[in-house]
């Protein structure tokens, strides 16, 4: 029996296998009225498949090919990442994927568009427990009629985020000394051993958590399909002691971003870059960059475009005091 999942018109459908991994990220997308479907996850017997997680011995296939709309799993692989690692099939012809954190506040999307470890989740999950109606995390959808879909997934909390002691109170409970201990051990052994083995090996084992926004702060509103109001582009500066405001450039925000959403899928544009080697181009994947500058410039072009440079340990306090001051 399938499971279907309608996310803004691409329709996803998982065999049982991976009913458990999908329901817990994708459960507010469910649907049983999908017609048709674009994608689907099914289990096969055959051994030996292709795209493996690291130090471990199954695997999945991935469908680059023209025409080919199914990704096969052998038993036993994580349905988590399994997840994880089909996402980018997720197109839309006038939508497309932001790596950012979002709020909504008066009908109108506060939207953080960074790269990874500068402050996004931070002040998704710090907005939202003052208020603000949560959109996004880690992934926004972002529509060249300029509205901001939410990708209604669980907040992933990495072990920076887990610096605030609240939000690791939250999600670790009595488990706090143990996993600081780990988290602490594994980057002891990063520093002393800088090897890229090293690296992979403290990546496959440094903890992710996942937690729904509503267990993160109970009573938390979540927000709908919202218009993009403002853009506050999220940069680090290491020399600043408090927040500060620039006014941003719509073109080189859009021109920047989608690099930044294929640099956080590289698990994904790795293995094509080895099918295609193999077995030739496919121009779907090869436009993705280009397509996506033109939704996002379309996507922002009637917002207020900010960057927002933050000092190396953000205080997310001082953000919305200056975002309120602003705005």
């Amino acid at each position: 029996m399938l499971t279907t999942y309608d996310i803004y018109g691409f329709v996803l459908a998982v065999d049982e296998g991976m009913k458990k991994a999908f329901d817990l990220e994708y459960w507010r997308f469910a649907t049983k009225k999908a017609k048709k479907v674009d994608l689907f996850v099914r289990k096969t017997e055959k051994k030996g498949l292709p795209v493996k997680l690291r130090m471990d011995t199954k695997g999945i296939s991935l469908p680059f090919a023209r025409g080919d709309k199914t990704v096969w799993y052998e038993p036993g692989v994580p349905g988590d990442w399994v997840l994880y690692t089909i996402e980018p099939f997720l197109r839309w012809k006038d939508k497309c994927f932001l790596h950012c954190g979002a709020v909504e506040k008066d009908g109108a999307a506060i939207v953080f568009p960074a790269a990874s470890g500068v402050g996004k989740t931070t002040m998704a999950m710090y907005l939202t427990g003052k208020g603000y109606s949560y959109l996004a995390d880690d992934w926004l959808i972002v529509g060249q009629d300029g509205m901001a879909y939410p990708f209604y997934k669980t907040v992933h909390v990495f072990d920076y985020n887990l610096k605030d002691k609240k939000v690791a109170k939250k999600v670790l409970g009595g488990k706090r000394v143990l996993v600081s201990a780990r988290i602490k051990a594994l980057k002891l052994v990063e520093k002393l051993f800088p090897h890229r083995f090293v690296r992979i090996f403290v990546d496959r084992f440094m903890p992710i958590f996942s937690i729904d926004i509503e267990k993160l702060h109970p009573g938390a509103k979540v927000g709908m399909t919202t218009e993009i109001k403002r853009v506050y582009w999220l940069q680090k500066d290491v020399e600043a002691k408090k927040p500060y405001l620039r006014r941003g450039n719509v073109q080189k925000l859009a021109e920047r971003m989608p690099y930044i959403t294929a640099l956080e899928q590289e698990h994904f544009y790795r293995n094509y870059l080895e099918w295609v080697y193999d077995s030739g181009v496919e121009k779907e994947f090869e436009s993705r960059i280009v397509e996506d500058q033109k939704i996002m410039k379309k996507a922002f072009s009637k917002a207020g475009v900010w960057t927002l440079f933050v000092p190396e340990n953000v205080n997310p306090r001082e953000v919305e005091a200056l975002i309120q001051e602003h705005g």
